[in-house]
């Protein structure tokens, strides 16, 4: 979802908001003197974050992201959301994106799904699959998590388009 959906960045520049995440985790893992995982790190920044804190990460929309979302829910796809983040905070990262913008978006018509393991490898993916097996379009800022899903895709009779952008 980071680079596709969401940026920590206000100018939305990629190399930007992979280092304000990074501190962000840092500064959260110093606070709890290293134990704290990283997602439960991500969690507490953005919820902190989003509830005002400006020393913490806060999520800007990409350009067009939630009106590419909201014309595959008007055309009757799926949504399925996978990340390597906590189910609770892709959710609350959609939730927030969608209230602001006052798109007209059912949080709970999505699915999400929390990705474990490596997602360059197709391994990491093939769960989501077995469950979503008519998979037409694939979102990521990443080629190597793109080429991983579509390995894993085809292993499951599958080929979906992949895009590297919402303007793809």
């Amino acid at each position: 979802m980071h680079g596709t959906v969401f940026s920590f960045s206000p100018d939305l520049d990629n190399k930007k908001s992979k280092k304000i995440y990074k501190e962000a985790i840092e500064r959260i893992k110093k606070r709890h003197r290293e134990n704290i995982g990283e997602s439960e790190a991500e969690l507490e920044s953005i919820s902190k974050g989003l509830d005002g804190d400006p020393d913490e990460l806060f999520v800007y929309e990409i350009s067009g992201a939630l009106d590419c979302i909201s014309d595959y829910a008007e055309k009757g796809y799926k949504i399925i959301f996978a990340s390597s983040s906590k189910i609770e905070t892709i959710r609350k990262i959609l939730s927030f994106l969608i209230e602001k913008k006052g798109a007209n978006l059912d949080i709970n018509s999505f699915c999400v799904h929390s990705i474990l393991g490596d997602k360059r490898e197709p391994e990491s993916w093939e769960e989501i699959l077995r469950q979503h097996s008519n998979i037409s379009d694939v979102y990521d800022d990443d080629p190597e998590y793109l080429k991983a899903t579509l390995n894993a895709s085809k292993s499951f009779g599958n080929n979906p388009k992949l895009h590297t952008s919402v303007r793809d």
